[in-house]
């Protein structure tokens, strides 16, 4: 059964699931800069808005922003 973890923050993070996910929505506010790296090395950076996707299994996600974002990280 699936489960669902939720996380949000204003500023960078680093977020810690208690068990893998392996799908990600992401929420970012209007003029953030927002980037995601599941390795902490290689960053994506998304677009203000929603944005929901697979990702694989993954426990940890580094986040880098310059503003209010949220992430519900989905478990399979």
């Amino acid at each position: 059964m699936a489960a669902n973890t939720f996380f949000g923050g204003t500023a960078d993070d680093t977020i810690t699931f208690d068990r893998p996910v392996d799908y990600l929505n992401v929420s970012v506010a209007s003029g953030v800069t927002f980037s995601l790296s599941l390795d902490g090395f290689d960053y994506i950076t998304l677009p203000v808005g929603f944005h929901s996707f697979e990702i694989g299994a993954i426990s940890t996600l580094y986040i880098s922003s310059s503003g209010a974002w949220q992430i519900i990280g989905i478990q399979a």
